[in-house]
């Protein structure tokens, strides 16, 4: 019922008022004179604020949390890389399961002498045939056992490190 009431009191209301006229579309001259120049003012104070001033004024917390953020996710991807890129861990067992055997097909005959087979030896070493010289050391020390360990304990005097 209020509803009603309000509307008719509204008609009335516009009815009787001479300053609402419906074919008026314009605002009056002297209210849109005064609207333009309050808002040239406004412009104008506008103007005068300092240039070093920002737009916008920065969150307090954004900046510690953007590097909290990036801290947390460069930890997170160096341990999943490290984790994916881990070095095998090998045991002793592994490692000597995967020295350089001599070949099987023919069995390793020492040369005559020990010196003739040490010298065969270097030359596979100077040659660039590191694993071919590498399996003829392992055998050579195999079978003189005294000798390469004297010979280690030598070349590890002068050179200080075992031969390869």
């Amino acid at each position: 019922m209020s509803d009603r009431r309000a509307d008719r009191e509204l008609e009335e209301f516009l009815k009787r008022s001479p300053a609402l006229e419906l074919e008026q579309v314009e605002p009056p001259r002297e209210l849109d004179h005064i609207v333009l120049t309050r808002a040239r003012e406004a412009l104008e104070e506008d103007a005068d604020t300092p240039a070093d001033v920002p737009p916008y004024r920065t969150l307090r917390w954004a900046i510690p949390f953007g590097l909290t953020a990036t801290l947390v996710i460069t930890i997170a991807l160096v341990t999943v890389l490290k984790a994916t890129h881990a070095p095998a861990q090998f045991t002793a067992a592994d490692l000597t399961a995967r020295r350089p055997q001599p070949a099987r097909s023919a069995p390793a005959q020492p040369p005559r002498d020990k010196a003739e087979w040490l010298a065969a030896i270097r030359a596979l070493r100077a040659a660039g045939k590191v694993r071919e010289a590498d399996a003829q050391w392992a055998a050579f020390v195999a079978a003189y056992p005294e000798t390469g360990a004297a010979l280690k304990a030598a070349d590890k005097a002068q050179a200080g490190a075992p031969p390869r």
